[in-house]
């Protein structure tokens, strides 16, 4: 992680990243919501792209599954191809020899893996990009003339980075949390704070001033944390903070944030100062996965009405493409199941939702593709728009048909 990731103020303090939990040498990248942009940007042009997605959890394929598990999605993916008649034996046979390298990658690096894996190569061995993650990957692989994306928008969307700030009265502890893992931990210490006393008697008003000073103290603390908190977001795409600590301490540091970062802190957690940080995430994690299920009914109510009222807003896939290649979208509601074919211009990259003979843009021929879907979210995710993969079974949304999207205009 480059050090001109962190807002400078928290540079000098204890930040640091977990010991082998991020990025190792030899070709794995840091996925971060630039590095997906940078994989939405990569242009289609006559070459192929390998996108495979495992869960290689070595707790949970002792015996390597996954081998023969890869093994069989390359043989369906290079299937589907030759039964498709549009490659000659020369392209099918080099990317055939692109799969061969990729599953050799897989049994040289057994054991080295964690629980999930993601890799996007070209049979011409000049792109290749490994994120090796924390989290389970539902399998899939796929050939086509771009990194196939969905998967691993989905995957953002369900392990959307948040922090988790733990604070009382003399200490905090600030962790930034990507992909159920924690990339960034801080902490910040003040032991020279007293502890409150009792007094009476002849003393008391000297316990009083005393008590003044000691406030003052954890005040001052207090804003120091709120402070670091302001830091973080102003310099990063966070939209969630997930707060824990004694009560009194959380309330008096609530009323210390500005409005912007009260509206992020998305839940409280009942937890201790102490709390392991593999605990304090799961904890975490199971808090916020309720308040995403909240938000995503609340996301698909609002499109509706704003269709049903014609207020900046698109349904369906046809709608939502001719919004998406004007550049209107502000955030791409998808469910998280909803897939269908449509056409793409091979000559210039228009997508058509509707078979036709030739693009209206440049004349040229249409090819029919299997995964419109995951070219519309890769368009929106290269505009800059925000994707919600909706995972719970929202009928409502299908029947209107599958995707929508917010618009800017």
């Amino acid at each position: 992680m480059p050090a001109g990731w962190l807002p400078e103020k928290l540079l000098s303090r204890d930040a640091r990243r977990k010991p082998g939990e991020t990025i190792v040498e030899g070709g794995e990248q840091v996925l971060t919501r630039g590095e997906l942009e940078k994989l939405a940007g990569v242009p289609e042009g006559e070459k192929f792209y390998l996108s495979l997605y495992l869960t290689v959890d070595p707790a949970t394929n002792p015996n390597q599954e996954y081998l023969r598990l890869a093994k069989n999605l390359v043989k369906q993916e290079i299937g589907r191809w030759e039964e498709s008649g549009e490659l000659s034996k020369g392209e099918l046979r080099e990317l055939s020899e692109g799969c061969e390298n990729l599953l050799q990658y897989l049994v040289l690096n057994q054991g080295s893996f964690r629980k999930g894996l993601v890799v996007f190569s070209d049979p011409q061995k000049e792109f290749w990009k490994e994120y090796h993650l924390a989290v389970a990957v539902p399998p899939r692989f796929v050939i086509d003339k771009r990194p196939y994306l969905k998967p691993l928008v989905r995957l953002f969307d369900d392990y959307e980075p948040f922090l988790i700030v733990l604070v009382d009265r003399r200490r905090a502890r600030l962790f930034l949390v990507q992909l159920g893992e924690v990339l960034v931990y801080v902490e910040e210490s003040h032991p020279e704070i007293p502890g409150k006393h009792k007094k009476g008697g002849w003393r008391a008003w000297e316990q009083s001033k005393f008590s003044r000073q000691i406030e003052k103290m954890v005040t001052f603390h207090l804003e120091e944390v709120a402070e670091m908190l302001e830091d973080f977001l102003k310099n990063q795409e966070i939209n969630r903070v997930a707060v824990g600590g004694p009560v009194e301490a959380v309330s008096q540091f609530k009323e210390l944030l500005p409005a912007w970062v009260q509206e992020k802190v998305s839940a409280y957690l009942s937890t201790e100062m102490t709390t392991a940080e593999k605990d304090l995430v799961e904890q975490a994690l199971k808090v916020l996965e309720q308040v995403e299920r909240e938000q995503e009914d609340r996301l698909v109510e609002e499109l509706l009405n704003r269709v049903a009222k014609g207020d900046r807003a698109a349904i369906g896939v046809d709608d939502v493409l001719a919004k998406v290649e004007q550049g209107q979208v502000h955030k791409l509601v998808v469910a998280a199941e909803f897939e269908r074919p449509g056409y793409r211009c091979p000559n210039c990259g228009s997508l058509f939702a509707q078979q036709r003979d030739t693009c209206f843009c440049c004349g040229h021929y249409l090819e029919e593709i299997p995964n419109l879907i995951d070219h519309i979210v890769k368009e929106a995710v290269n505009q800059g728009a925000r994707i919600e993969v909706v995972k719970r079974d929202h009928s409502r949304l299908m029947e209107a048909g599958g995707i929508g999207a917010l618009l800017r205009f």
